[in-house]
């Protein structure tokens, strides 16, 4: 995957595909991981975040999180979503010649986690608002 495969909340597939003997030379993020655009110029707009949902790689633009339980990736792509703005202004890494986020410090960010069924009811409330207002 790279920041050109970010462009939907799911990914099943990339642009680039590498070839076997590539790929075994690179680490495989598994599936259900929280995939995150940290080096691009999209950054002075938006945070590109999404979920594979299929095993992949990843180039030096992104970063993956696996969580502990595969349950919690939905909640951290919400959270991500809903935080883009105040990743971008807080983790912002100055004195690079391409908009990053200062991926490292990021991960010390404290997020709320409700239980898990709590967490599905937030994210399907949200899903549903964003379709209604998307018709």
């Amino acid at each position: 995957m790279t920041s050109k495969d970010m462009k939907a909340p799911e990914l099943f597939g990339s642009q680039i595909e590498l070839t076997e003997s590539g790929a075994a030379e690179t680490n495989i993020v598994p599936a259900g991981s929280v995939l995150m655009v940290v080096r691009s110029g999209i950054l002075r707009r938006l945070l590109p975040v999404a979920i594979n949902r299929v095993e992949t790689t990843i180039n030096q633009d992104l970063k993956a999180m696996t969580p502990y339980d595969p349950r919690l990736s939905d909640w951290l792509l919400t959270c991500f979503n809903a935080w883009d703005k105040r990743i971008r202004d807080i983790y912002h890494k100055d004195g690079t010649t391409v908009d990053s986020i200062e991926f490292d410090a990021m991960l010390s960010m404290l997020l709320p986690v409700p239980p898990l069924a709590e967490q599905r009811h937030i994210v399907e409330a949200i899903k549903t608002a964003f379709n209604f207002t998307n018709l």
